[in-house]
Order: structure tokens, then C-alpha cells, then sequence
């Protein structure tokens, strides 16, 4: 004996849930009727700070990237060759250590960051 014998043998063959008629026709109508109209929420407004205020502060951390970049390249230029490999090792520090004092400065964390980017 398989198991789907088994258990027509166990429970039978009977439908035990079933849905009263007209059920489905007066479904819109009832749910329409539970809804209050005044209940209806309202949309949130946004403001114009909250929807660029993601741009602005990438523009800022890319401004900030290139301001040192900028810098450390000037700075490097005067210099002679053995400098400039030690002055590029620092300068990826430096640029790093830039990128979380921008981040820090507008109070962005990584979450914001993947949020922004995902959504562009």
C-alpha cells in the first residue's frame, strides 16, 4: 500500500474546506465597505535637502579625493624619484584617510553609500 492509500484509507476522500456562493462577487464591495475614507494616508512630502542631499555629499567626497590627489601631486613634483614612490604609498593613505573624514564630516556611513549607489 502507498502512501496516497494510506491516507484516503486514514481521512477519506471528503473536502473539508469550502467557500460560501457569492463569496468572490460581493469580495470588492465588502472590502470597499471596511475601508474608511478618511483613513486614507497621507503621502510624505519630501524635501528638497533629502533628495540631494546623496549627490551632494559623493560630489563633496570626489572633490575631496581630487583636491588631495591634486595636492600630493604638486607636492611630489619638486621632489625626486625615490620620494615620489614613498610619497605615492602615502598618498594612498592619505587619500583613504580623506575619504573617512568627508564621510565623517556629512555624516555618511556605508549603508548610506551602497543606498545611493544602488539606487543610481
Amino acid at each position: 500500500m502507498n502512501l496516497e492509500e494510506q491516507l484516503i484509507n486514514q481521512y477519506g476522500r471528503e473536502r473539508h474546506f469550502s467557500v460560501p456562493d457569492g463569496y468572490f462577487a460581493e469580495f470588492n464591495h465588502r472590502i470597499m465597505g471596511m475601508l474608511d475614507e478618511g483613513s486614507s494616508v497621507a503621502a510624505r512630502e519630501v524635501s528638497m535637502w533629502q533628495r540631494v542631499r546623496y549627490k551632494l555629499s559623493v560630489a563633496a567626497m570626489i572633490a575631496v579625493m581630487l583636491g588631495v590627489g591634486v595636492y600630493s601631486h604638486f607636492a611630489t613634483a619638486g621632489g625626486n624619484a625615490g620620494s615620489a614612490v614613498a610619497s605615492s604609498r602615502s598618498q594612498v593613505s592619505a587619500s583613504a584617510s580623506a575619504l573617512d573624514q568627508a564621510a565623517d564630516y556629512i555624516m555618511i556611513d556605508e549603508s548610506d553609500m551602497y543606498a545611493y549607489l544602488a539606487d543610481n
